[in-house]
């Protein structure tokens, strides 16, 4: 879910989950996929927060990046999302700062 979009080279997305979980539990599940993103070496990503939910901020300033590239990030988060979401009681990333800002538009 595209949270905020703008003219700059910066996207905000939310993992939803493939089932019903509650605000925190997503709130969690976004802050572990930023985490794995980074671990496994896909992007470079941010937890970032909007009007309260965690998301994925990441920035391209890579003037070679092609559509490709956006579409197999996109893929990656949807894969490491159901991963998370299949492993029981996966763990919050601790010592995380999330950055609060109001929602744009």
């Amino acid at each position: 879910m595209l949270l905020v979009s703008g003219p700059l080279p910066i996207v905000n997305f939310r993992y939803r989950g493939s089932r019903r979980l509650s605000e925190k539990a997503l709130n969690r599940l976004n802050a572990s996929l930023v985490s794995e993103i980074q671990k496994r070496g896909i992007a470079i990503s941010f937890l970032y927060a909007i009007g309260g939910k965690s998301c994925v901020r990441v920035c391209n300033l890579n003037q070679r990046s092609q559509r490709s590239d956006f579409e197999a990030l996109v893929q990656a988060c949807k894969q490491l999302g159901v991963e998370l979401e299949a492993r029981t009681g996966h763990k919050a990333v601790q010592h995380v700062k999330i950055r609060r800002v109001a929602a744009l538009g």
